[in-house]
């Protein structure tokens, strides 16, 4: 088990009868992410071989941390459309990988649409920001019942890497990023530091 004493958000919402789910790209078993979300109320905890399932006819890409991140998005844009569908609530995890350093993991799809930027790592960073916002729009315009709250968050500080060299020198300028996105309520943007 994993932190089984706490009251997590995934239980509060498990407790009050929302479908969850989490997504990732990587194994369930990696971090132990797997364990973590099923002692917190999230049954169905789709990962590296459930997505690939989901894609058989596709031959998808793979990195060596997994399925690359436009193919989980992708994915997860499936599992929304579901779930709206039902009609109940829901709330969804995902994680990707991606932007992990040192040098983020390209893919093919991130090649084309980012010709234009340097290093490579720039390049993944670019792209996700391409995908999740697609992501967010395909939220916004599929939420039935038009109160969908979309959170991004990263996990940890930037890790050391030419970019974080280049660009946080002062290493107590990095931050971790927590935006909440309340298409419907908030008019205007609030940043807490």
């Amino acid at each position: 088990t994993f932190y089984s004493n706490y009251n997590c958000l995934s239980d509060l919402l498990a407790k009050r009868n929302y479908n969850l789910m989490s997504i990732q790209g990587t194994s369930v078993k990696y971090a132990g992410n797997g364990n973590f979300y099923n002692t917190h109320g999230i049954e169905k905890v789709k990962g590296l071989n459930a997505i690939k399932n989901y894609f058989k006819e596709k031959n998808l890409e793979i990195s060596y941390w997994g399925i690359h991140d436009d193919i989980v998005l992708d994915y997860a844009s499936n599992q929304i459309k579901n779930f709206e569908d039902q009609n109940e609530p829901y709330a969804l995890w995902i994680s990707t990988v991606d932007n992990h350093p040192p040098n983020g993991l390209l893919s093919k799809n991130c090649k084309k649409i980012s010709k234009h930027i340097n290093p490579n790592h720039l390049k993944v960073v670019y792209c996700n920001d391409v995908y999740l916002n697609k992501l967010i729009n395909f939220i916004i315009l599929n939420d039935k019942k038009k109160n969908n709250l979309i959170i991004i968050h990263s996990d940890h500080l930037l890790m050391n890497s030419n970019v974080s060299r280049k660009f946080f020198k002062d290493e107590k300028k990095r931050k971790n990023l927590f935006l909440i996105i309340d298409p419907y309520k908030i008019k205007e943007k609030k940043e807490i530091n």
